[in-house]
């Protein structure tokens, strides 16, 4: 089964986002330390490093109905760290109303 949505995982975002800003920080810091040629290769690999978080968190979800009642249900899990997530939706119920001649 394909999953209905791929996106960014939160927890992964989040510690990346930590993760790149130590490496920036250490970056910083590193100039006039290392060759000016060691330097560029090193932001360069920071540019690389900051796009590395794509779309790993995988949703599927689904709705029903039962016995005149709406149920869904909806699970979000990331293939990298493991982040697991389900939401149950329902039992509600739902009256609708038909046009004449429909």
């Amino acid at each position: 089964m394909s999953a209905d949505k791929w996106e960014e995982c939160p927890q992964c975002l989040d510690r990346a986002t930590a993760e790149h800003e130590k490496l920036v920080k250490q970056h910083q810091e590193h100039y006039g330390v290392l060759s000016p040629e060691e330097w560029m290769e090193e932001g360069r690999q920071l540019d690389l490093f900051n796009g590395m978080i794509d779309n790993t968190f995988r949703e599927d979800f689904e709705w029903w109905t039962e016995e005149g009642k709406l149920l869904g249900s909806w699970r979000g899990s990331c293939t990298m760290c493991g982040l697991t997530f389900t939401h149950k939706v329902g039992p509600v119920r739902f009256y609708g109303t038909k046009e004449e001649g429909e």
